[in-house]
């Protein structure tokens, strides 16, 4: 079996993609190492040349890191991608709205737990790494600033005062690769996402332990929509039917 034929069950026959689902269907953790190239091979029904192809991908749009002689790991750093248009940033299919159900039940509490118990020290992290995503995305979304972005929600997670809810919050946000920052936006979207950003800040400064788990939850709504409408544009819809609710 090729690789297009071991990808036709995917909901994105990108060569990446094989990898991202492999890393999410494992369990596996930044600094993981993968399997090798000829267990792939094997795995997928793939010749070797192909599987180099996907891990070269992959690397690409920073899933991967590669050691000299030690093999593949997944990478240590959240992606920091020079494209916007980068495929890394398209994947949409029904594990993006798994990472949202499970981002929402994790950062909606992680919001509240900030808003009670932040400190001085935790606001001037959050506003420095909310203020970088805002001057970034001025007038639209940029993949410049994922970086911002994820450091804003993991100060959020480390005013919680839980370093495992810490760790799982930055394992969905590595896993999910902040793809939103790829999708088409229009200006009210922008001007939503923006204030609901300003909104979660302002709770957690202002101790407002309800308004920071509205605001969370809000965005996580936000995003979970923003998933179910590419999914749909695209004709690549979950197996499940998803309930209502980025």
């Amino acid at each position: 079996m090729s690789f297009a034929d071991a990808s036709s069950a995917a909901t994105c026959e990108d060569p990446a993609e094989r990898i991202r689902r492999l890393i999410f269907e494992r369990g596996l953790s930044p600094g993981d190492r993968l399997p090798s190239v000829r267990d792939l091979s094997r795995l997928w029904g793939a010749t070797l040349v192909e599987v180099r192809i996907a891990l070269a991908q992959a690397k690409q749009v920073g899933l991967i890191d590669t050691r000299a002689r030690s093999g593949v790991y997944v990478r240590d750093a959240a992606p920091n991608l020079p494209d916007a248009q980068a495929d890394g940033l398209r994947v949409v299919d029904r594990h993006q709205l798994y990472l949202c159900q499970a981002r929402e039940v994790l950062e909606v509490e992680t919001a509240a737990a900030a808003a009670q118990h932040r400190t001085s020290h935790d606001l001037v992290a959050m506003r420095a790494a909310l203020d970088e995503w805002l001057s970034i995305n001025q007038h639209e979304l940029h993949v410049e600033a994922i970086e911002a972005d994820t450091r804003f929600h993991l100060a959020i997670a480390d005013a919680a005062g839980n370093p495992v809810l810490t760790g799982l919050v930055q394992q969905c946000l590595r896993r999910q690769l902040m793809f939103e920052c790829g999708l088409p936006i229009t200006p009210a979207g922008h001007r939503r996402i923006t204030q609901i950003h300003r909104d979660i800040y302002q709770a957690i400064e202002d101790r407002d332990v309800d308004a920071a788990r509205d605001t969370m939850r809000a965005h996580m709504r936000h995003l979970t929509d923003c998933i179910r409408a590419m999914i749909d544009t695209s004709g690549s819809r979950p197996s499940t039917r998803p309930t209502r609710r980025r």
